[in-house]
């Protein structure tokens, strides 16, 4: 049903979950609701974690989907569920809120000043937190350096990274795996809204974990 669990046990042959392409959605947007299936995204998630578990390093994750359409995207992220008080970093100023106080260093000059407005940590509570991303072009399954037209309803396998990160996930959160199409905001979408039917027995994630 799009709504598992991320484990190191492999899915049973010929098991499929599928994701349609939705050009309006992102990240944020799939991590709600992680309990209920939905159309545009696939996750699978660990059970609550007994100790802290640190992400640090480069996540790699292997994919064989069957695209409906002769173009598509495919995007995987990790989250951290549980509740968490973080820099707002999608307010305007990035986390940051600027003061009216001033701190200076060393002398100014006729084109320089020394003086610089003091800043202090905008945070906010959220109940998940999108920390790794990845994406790929489909059509790029074969090489990075030459693009493929894909034929619908064969399947094909990728393999790609997401950003490097090092984040400690509490005791008592969760970890999940979502893979989507189009992560608007950072990819730009296919014309149409493939429809992404992922085989999950012949699909992985590689974390590089440490507790």
């Amino acid at each position: 049903s799009g709504v598992g669990t991320l484990g190191a046990a492999a899915a049973p042959a010929a098991t499929t979950a599928a994701a349609t392409g939705t050009p309006n959605q992102n990240d944020d947007n799939w991590a709600a609701n992680p309990t209920s299936t939905a159309t545009d995204r696939i996750i699978y998630r660990t059970a609550p974690l007994a100790a802290a578990t640190t992400v640090s390093g480069t996540t790699s994750v292997t994919l064989t989907i069957t695209p409906s359409t002769s173009a598509a995207r495919v995007s995987a992220v990790l989250v951290d569920y549980g509740t968490t008080t973080m820099r707002n970093y999608a307010a305007n100023d990035e986390g940051i809120t600027t003061l009216t106080t001033q701190s200076c260093w060393g002398d100014s000059s006729t084109s320089d000043s020394a003086c610089y407005f003091d800043t202090q940590p905008d945070t906010e509570t959220v109940s998940d937190d999108v920390f790794e991303r990845g994406w790929a072009d489909l059509g790029h399954f074969a090489s990075l350096t030459s693009q493929q037209t894909l034929t619908p309803g064969k399947p094909v396998t990728i393999t790609f990274d997401l950003n490097t990160t090092d984040h400690t996930i509490p005791a008592g959160h969760t970890l999940a795996l979502i893979i989507g199409g189009t992560d608007k905001g950072y990819i730009n979408a296919p014309s149409g809204k493939p429809k992404l039917t992922v085989n999950l027995a012949s699909s992985s994630i590689q974390l590089p974990l440490s507790q």
